[in-house]
């Protein structure tokens, strides 16, 4: 779940990070893969409404270390 809260003229996002959860702030609560599924989500909703297209490309770092990703 995603939600937009309004209060005293501001804005907030909160989300339910899993099933069963309940909303944090997105500004306080979320770890790095939840900020990553909620950016993505939005960019699909986003992308749509434009005709727009979304490539994911999950993991293109995975077996790259220091030295190589150097070169």
């Amino acid at each position: 779940q995603f939600e937009v809260r309004l209060e005293k003229g501001e804005a907030s996002f909160w989300m339910a990070p899993n099933l069963g959860e309940g909303m944090v702030p997105v500004a306080d609560g979320i770890s790095g893969g939840e900020m990553a599924r909620l950016l993505l989500a939005l960019l699909i909703l986003l992308s749509d409404e434009e005709g727009q297209i979304v490539l994911l490309f999950d993991e293109m770092d995975a077996h790259i270390g220091g030295t190589t990703a150097a070169k």
